[in-house]
Parts: structure tokens; sequence; C-alpha cells
């Protein structure tokens, strides 16, 4: 009788422990999915903030040259 109650223990505990693995695994596939879009809207981000950065010193040259007399930029 004791002998049956710790197979059933053992097979329950298996079964929990293959529950827990398959959640494990989700999540970790969930994570580096989450991690793969992040990564790739944090490029885009950065490509907008340097396009950005770049035509805000544009406009701030000419700015500058216009506002001081300065003469003709070409840009």
């Amino acid at each position: 009788m004791f002998e049956v109650q710790m197979m059933m223990m053992m097979m329950m505990m298996m079964m929990t422990l293959q529950k827990r693995q398959e959640l494990l695994q989700f999540w970790i596939d969930k994570h580096e999915s989450d991690v793969e879009q992040k990564q790739k809207e944090l490029d885009l981000l950065k490509s907008a903030k340097a396009k950005d950065l770049e035509r805000l010193q544009e406009l701030t040259r000419l700015v500058k040259y216009s506002c001081y007399g300065l003469g003709q930029l070409d840009l």
C-alpha cells in the first residue's frame, strides 16, 4: 500500500515538474521575443533621433547664418 502511494506521489511530482518546465520554456521564449521586438523599436528610435539631430543642426546653422548676416549658406 505504501509503495503504491509513493509511486502515485512520484508520478504527480513528475507531472508537476513537466508542467513547470513547459511554463518556464514559455516564459523564456516570450522574454526572448519581447527583447527582440524592443531592440527593433529601440533601433528605429535611435535612427529617428540621429535624423532629427542632423536636421536640428542643419536648421541651427541656417538660423545662425541668416540672423547674423554671415552670408549665403549651402545646405
